[in-house]
């Protein structure tokens, strides 16, 4: 069954709700779980990912079970009950019917009636800090003190916000026409009471629009980078330090590292960094949160961003912290990577200076630990101490990412191995040489790689399949350089045969036989002859 979930590859999530309380305060949780969690821990698959619910009732033997499989890197995130029923009761919903909350998408949760919540774009918090910078260098904007620069990020910021969403008000009218939910029309009791499309806005207390926050964390550190270049130190003008960004920190390396270095980020707990992030987030939801959609519902922001601390972040310039021109953003509410050198502690109360409430959509927090510090049952008391203190801060979910650089660098060389061990990380599967996500890891712990780079454009190339046992494909890619963390609508070719859409996740081979489609386990699959190596096209 999780074989044939995890084929899916919905890119989005479709994720595995476990736990909860019932109405006499009791666990939902059963001797049942455990077995659940046992299969999940054997398959090792990198989805569908679990969300566990977590609350005082919440057995130590469940606990203890997913905290060591979270280390070992199982897809697994961990949701605070208390918290999340706070903020949707907060939204106006029963407490009964938040007590029921279920998780979907990424780290979002929903009541079960009103599970039709859609994702309104992403406000790009970092690019405006580049567009004020390339104001400044062509004479069109000057401040003349950090808190003026500051009210002008402010004010546009918002403005970006109010742009994303008036545009999906518009948009969402028409959710209907473009993309009826048929099947989900007949299976919803209201949407068959009012006739109304379930996607559209045919449930009772849903019909939500998330918008999304990238670059939060980097969008914090560049602010204060400019504080400190232009106002505390004074070593250029802001017209200058615009040309400089423009120029990518083009002769001024030492400068670039030493703002990379700098202390001043989001993620050390820093007091006037934790102020900034608070500052944005409250000017932020009050142009988002709470305003009505076009489908009878509300907009919320969120704090999750899927990919686009990678798009986005390839899209951007360089900017003040230290960051060239491509390079990627901060993910999600966690610190830009490599800037949280303080140790979790620090980054959890970091996270503790926001107002979860202002992020009805989710509110999650993705942390990086290495193997040590969360071994045996002392490693396991760590993890459940940081997931209590983050909870208490009002943080909605948890995930950990457990891994060294010895890791990261065997599965450079041994990509099938890496698919296996660390095929969680982040919800994107590790599954190259030469892959962004451990180039930038290695990176930022100390070792420099051959693929070491900046995140650049991808070419999918001629690519030859191979359908292994388990029907996982590997794509060895030929004269160019696919990214098989996530589906992609582009064509490619198998062998020298016709074009197909790809369906599902490709993962990258070492081992290419061009042309050639080889089953290596009796049956048939797409009509080919599975005893014997067969030329052909498959739809995987």
């Amino acid at each position: 069954f999780l074989w044939q979930w995890g084929s899916i590859d919905n890119y989005w999530g479709q994720p595995v709700t476990m736990g909860g309380t019932k109405a006499d305060g009791t666990t939902e949780y059963n001797p049942l779980s455990l077995v659940i969690l046992d299969v999940m821990d054997q398959c090792a698959l990198p989805t569908p990912k679990f969300h566990l619910k977590i609350a005082p009732n919440t057995p130590d033997a469940v606990l203890n079970k997913a905290l060591d499989m979270a280390r070992r890197h199982r897809p697994i995130s961990f949701i605070g009950e208390q918290p999340v029923r706070a903020v949707l009761e907060h939204l106006g919903y029963a407490a009964a019917d938040a007590r029921r909350f279920v998780t979907k998408g990424c780290y979002e949760f929903c009541t079960p009636e009103s599970g039709n919540g859609l994702g309104g774009g992403h406000v790009n918090l970092v690019k405006v800090v580049e567009l004020m910078l390339a104001d400044a260098k062509d004479g069109k904007f000057e401040a003349k003190d950090f808190p003026s620069f500051k009210a002008e990020y402010l004010r546009r910021a918002a403005a970006t916000a109010e742009e994303v969403r008036e545009f999906f008000f518009t948009f969402e009218k028409h959710l209907d026409d473009v993309n009826p939910a048929l099947v989900a029309s007949l299976a919803g009791e209201f949407s068959v009471q009012t006739g109304r499309d379930a996607l559209a806005n045919g449930t009772r207390t849903g019909n939500r629009t998330g918008v999304c926050l990238s670059g939060f964390g980097t969008a914090v550190d560049a602010l204060l980078a400019v504080k400190e270049i232009v106002y505390e130190r004074k070593e250029m003008s802001l017209a200058e330090l615009g040309a400089l960004m423009a120029a990518n920190w083009k002769g001024h390396e030492d400068l670039r590292l030493r703002m990379l270095r700098s202390k001043r980020k989001w993620g050390v707990n820093d007091p006037e960094a934790n102020a900034l992030g608070r500052e944005i987030s409250k000017r932020l939801s009050s142009v988002i949160n709470g305003r009505p959609n076009s489908r009878g519902g509300r907009f919320g922001m969120s704090g999750h961003n899927a990919r686009q601390f990678i798009v986005q972040g390839a899209k951007t310039g360089a900017t003040p912290d230290g960051r060239r021109k491509g390079e990627e953003f901060s993910k999600n509410l966690s610190p830009t990577m490599g800037a949280d050198t303080e140790g979790v502690t620090a980054l959890v109360q970091t996270l503790g200076a926001l107002d979860s409430k202002d992020f009805p959509g989710d509110f999650p927090l993705d942390v990086m630990l290495l193997p040590y510090p969360v071994s045996g049952d002392k490693g396991l008391e760590m993890m459940k101490a940081l997931l209590s203190q983050y909870y208490a801060n009002g943080g909605f979910m948890m995930q950990f990412n457990v891994f060294d650089a010895e890791e990261l660098k065997d599965a450079m060389v041994h990509p099938a191995i890496g698919r296996e061990t660390i095929g969680g990380v982040s919800v994107f599967t590790i599954d190259a040489p030469g892959n962004d996500f451990i180039d930038q890891s290695l990176g930022i712990l100390g070792y420099q790689t051959p693929y070491y780079r900046p995140v650049r454009k991808r070419n999918p190339g001629l690519m030859t399949v191979s359908v292994r046992e388990g029907l996982r494909c590997d794509i060895s890619v030929l004269g160019g350089v696919f990214y098989a963390g996530h589906r992609t609508a582009w064509p490619v070719r198998v062998g020298f045969l016709e074009p197909l859409p790809v369906r599902n996740r490709l993962f990258l081979g070492q081992d290419p036989v061009k042309g050639i489609v080889r089953i290596n386990r009796p049956g048939s699959i797409g009509g080919l002859d599975a005893t014997k190596p067969s030329i052909g096209v498959v739809s995987v």
